[in-house]
């Protein structure tokens, strides 16, 4: 596929939890009362983070 262009990779920005070790779903991703992103599982902060992605 990859050969065909029918596949492709590109940095891409996701929500990463570094305490979680891990990548979240927009809908794993919450809005605390200061405004700030953070975690359903733990309440821990969230940024985005550019990674490699099919």
């Amino acid at each position: 596929m990859y050969e065909h262009d029918l596949a492709y990779q590109a940095d891409i920005e996701v929500n990463w939890c570094e305490q979680l070790g891990t990548v979240l779903a927009n809908e794993e991703v919450l809005t605390d009362e200061n405004g700030n992103k953070i975690s359903e599982r733990g309440s821990y902060p969230v940024i985005k983070k550019k990674m490699r992605q099919w």
